[in-house]
């Protein structure tokens, strides 16, 4: 568990250092980036708003639900029978491991930060993530990156989600 800890503070540092090259004393030229502020920010329950799980009515109403600890992101997407979504349907939870890269600017001129998952578990195959992501972190609203239109990339994404948007519960 420390040896997590320890690497989700090297990723946020600022700049680039070596652990093997790094003196006893403490380097004061190396300091912790906003990263680790947006980290400790984002920890705990999120959810998005309801909204049509597919193209059409009959396909149902989905609410997506997203727990964030240090080391995982922890999703549950519900489906559910009306527009309200109270009455579920069926459920799909999902984990992830991540970590949380250096500052990006987006096209749109806002920052985000690199966001590296790596699924754990998904058995109803319902979160199609990339894996080389983005998170934006702005005024208790999480958003997740946008896959291209020409499909799944190994490119790391530049746009977000609007439906990959989540608000505190």
């Amino acid at each position: 568990m420390i040896m997590c800890l320890l690497r989700q503070l090297f990723f946020l540092c600022v700049g680039t250092i070596s652990l093997t090259s790094m003196p006893a004393a403490a380097d004061s030229s190396v300091q912790i980036g906003p990263g680790l502020s947006v980290l400790t920010q984002i920890q705990g329950s999120w959810s998005n708003t309801c909204h049509r799980a597919g193209l059409k009515a009959s396909e149902g109403f989905r609410q997506d639900y997203l727990n964030i600890s240090f080391t995982h992101f922890e999703f549950v997407a519900k489906i559910y029978a009306d527009d309200g979504c109270v009455k579920i349907l069926t459920q799909w939870p999902a984990k992830f491991r991540f970590s949380l890269g250096g500052m990006v600017l987006l096209a749109n001129q806002e920052k985000a930060f690199l966001l590296n998952l790596e699924k754990e578990s998904d058995p109803a195959n319902a979160w199609s993530l990339s894996n080389n992501n983005i998170l934006h972190y702005k005024s208790g609203r999480l958003s997740l990156g946008r896959e291209s239109l020409l499909g799944a990339s190994t490119d790391r994404l530049t746009s977000l989600d609007k439906e990959q948007s989540f608000s505190r519960r």
